[in-house]
């Protein structure tokens, strides 16, 4: 409730149900952002969603994970292991909302409630699985650089349990458009700052690995 009312946006906590899905268990909402999804929502667990918590699992279901990309091709799939590697480095993941003209992420958005919605036609199940797919590029790793402005779709990141699992994702969405690179880094950081408290209430032990990506958070975002 203070990460949504503190940066005017949607923020959630998501568990997984399953080996392949996770849900939203929690919301909150500040500024203009609004449910756009319900409770237990489904969201697959298939490249390119759910990095930021596929970048803690055992090595069988990252491999699964990879398995779930349409195309097996050996670079598409090194790309997105790479992106696994980057997400754990960094501790969290991002999406970018794209600029007029090429993929729109509304589409997306839309494609994940339809799957969530459940009794698809297998025909339907792989047009979804398409678009999901296809999102690849709003997933990209991306420097923030001052100067420059983003619009974000969201920040995710993961919130560690005693044996350094994810227990659950923190993430923030409906975030307002055009931010600066400060602030970017802003929603970085309370991001980062939130889940760590959330984790040392659930009693973990996690807090060497949090301290870890606060000192490595300020070289990537500068």
């Amino acid at each position: 409730e203070w990460l949504a009312r503190e940066h005017r946006c949607e923020a959630a906590l998501l568990v997984a149900v399953n080996d392949h899905e996770l849900t939203t268990a929690v919301s909150a909402f500040g500024g203009s952002a609004r449910p756009q999804e319900q409770l237990g929502q489904r969201v697959p667990l298939m490249p390119p969603l759910g990095e930021a918590y596929i970048a803690w699992a055992p090595e069988a279901t990252v491999e699964a994970w990879l398995r779930r990309a349409p195309s097996q091709e050996p670079e598409v799939v090194e790309k997105y292991r790479h992106r696994l590697k980057t997400v754990h480095e960094l501790g969290y993941a991002m999406s970018r909302i794209p600029p007029e003209g090429g993929p729109r992420y509304a589409d997306l958005t839309e494609a994940m409630r339809e799957y969530a919605a459940g009794e698809l036609t297998p025909a339907r199940e792989r047009a979804v699985r398409a678009v999901i797919s296809g999102a690849s590029a709003f997933y990209e790793t991306c420097e923030i650089v001052d100067g420059e402005t983003y619009d974000l779709g969201t920040i995710v990141g993961p919130v560690l349990g005693p044996d350094g699992s994810v227990a659950l994702c923190l993430r923030l969405g409906q975030l307002p458009r055009g931010a600066d690179a400060h602030q970017v880094r802003r929603w970085v950081v309370s991001l980062k700052e939130a889940a760590a408290r959330i984790s040392r209430s659930l009693g973990t032990r996690a807090g060497d690995q949090y301290a870890a990506w606060q000192a490595t958070t300020g070289d990537y975002l500068m």
